[in-house]
């Protein structure tokens, strides 16, 4: 199991819920194959109040789906998923101070270089 980074630095992340979404800035982007999976994953990283807040509510709510924006992460898995072309499922996991809370890609969409939407639903939560 070889994690690829995709992006070191800070990169924001748009959370959806059933009725709000959130933007919060996000590091360490990465992605790696488990268990037959491709798993996309970051860590959170408020850089605001505001966001610390939306970070709590993302501990608490249903996530239905994230959108991103940012053209490394999208090229970067992008390439991985055309060098892994056989696996088939995609994840992704979202660590925050308190936990790491995994997902199952349900859909996707992608409008070139320029936003990636993925429709989750959780797996669990350590």
């Amino acid at each position: 199991m070889h994690e690829q980074s995709i992006r070191k630095g800070s990169f924001p992340v748009h959370l959806g819920y059933e009725n709000t979404c959130d933007t919060i800035s996000s590091v360490n982007a990465r992605v790696v194959i488990t268990d037959n999976a491709v798993v996309f994953r970051f860590d959170l990283k408020p850089i605001s109040e505001n966001q610390r807040i939306d970070e709590e509510y993302f501990q608490s709510h249903r996530l239905t789906y994230i959108q991103v924006n940012e053209k490394q992460v999208l090229k970067g898995l992008r390439q991985f998923a055309k060098n892994h072309p056989h696996q088939e499922e995609l994840h992704l996991e979202i660590t925050t101070q308190l936990r790491i809370s995994r997902f199952r890609v349900v859909s996707s969409r992608a409008q070139g270089d320029y936003f990636l939407q993925l429709n989750v639903e959780p797996m669990n939560r350590t």
